[in-house]
């Protein structure tokens, strides 16, 4: 991209700057040409398009996301995400959790969580819904994630700092807590990582 000055101003000098009108003084303010506008916006619009998403003009954040997405490819760090269930039957409706061992996998490649997002579908009462991860039997969480007794609010806890789960790791999801007059149900996870 080049620098596109004022139509105005002094026109010898090729790296003029852009000035503010200002009446009291008699000086008058800068005269946009189209390329000023014109530039910036193709190259925005690039950097977006390049990235893989479609320019929205109700989003913006899209350049902000590019650039992440850019950085994410450059550094190889591509996105890994895990999901876990619980509190579902076969047909994934909605059951009431109880205290065990959900789900099982083994890590095909290192990974690093960034976060942990949840969702559930009914609302613990009389105590808090708690669930951990495991990594060859140790919590990737140093305050566990949790749903608020009655409310249901979502705690997401505290990731281990510099957590990784190795590759060939043993990864557990397990619900350690229950509500004492209503459990809860229908419990979704998903860990967001970084390859």
């Amino acid at each position: 991209m080049k620098y596109v000055p004022p139509l105005n101003g002094d026109t010898g000098n090729v790296n003029r700057s852009w000035v503010d009108e200002n009446v009291a003084l008699g000086e008058e303010g800068s005269i946009p040409p189209g390329d000023a506008f014109e530039h910036p916006q193709r190259e925005i619009v690039h950097v977006i398009t390049e990235s893989g998403l479609t320019p929205d003009g109700e989003d913006l954040t899209q350049l902000n996301q590019a650039i992440d997405a850019k950085i994410a490819a450059a550094s190889g760090l591509s996105p890994y995400d895990i999901p876990f269930n619980a509190g579902l039957d076969a047909d994934l409706v909605a059951e009431d959790l109880i205290i065990k061992h959900y789900g099982t996998m083994i890590m095909a490649r290192e990974i690093t969580p960034v976060s942990v997002i949840a969702e559930l579908e009914t609302a613990p009462t009389g105590s808090s819904v708690v669930f951990d991860v495991t990594a060859d039997g140790v919590s990737i969480f140093s305050a566990l994630p949790s749903f608020a007794a009655d409310t249901g609010n979502y705690l997401a806890g505290t990731l281990v700092a510099d957590v990784k789960l190795a590759k060939d790791s043993v990864i557990r999801f397990v619900v350690s807590a229950v509500g004492t007059t209503t459990p809860g149900a229908g419990l979704r996870i998903g860990i967001e990582g970084r390859v």
